[in-house]
């Protein structure tokens, strides 16, 4: 069973594919995998304040579910995205 950050990175990868370079680079690509409840299925998305979460709960919560439904199979429960302010972008890593 693959680890919140791990479910997110395979569904970043779908999920770029299906979005426009902008929207992908202004609105999806500072989102944090911040935790799975594996009982429920709610992943926890950290997104960096609450107007952020709302628009994404409106604009991007039905395609993300619906590409986390492509991996819910190993889980046994429907996957749903919960987005939540707070959180800041990952930094690039400094080569």
């Amino acid at each position: 069973m693959p680890s919140c950050p791990e479910l997110w990175e395979k569904v970043c990868g779908k999920l770029r594919e299906k979005v426009d370079t902008d929207s992908w680079e202004r609105y999806l690509a500072g989102i944090v995998p911040v935790s799975l409840d594996e009982s429920s299925g709610e992943m926890t998305l950290g997104v960096l304040n609450d107007f952020v979460a709302l628009w994404l709960d409106s604009n991007y919560k039905g395609l993300i579910e619906e590409l986390l439904a492509a991996e819910d199979g190993e889980f046994g429960v429907k996957l749903q995205a919960r987005f939540v302010g707070g959180y800041e972008p990952p930094r690039p890593v400094a080569e």
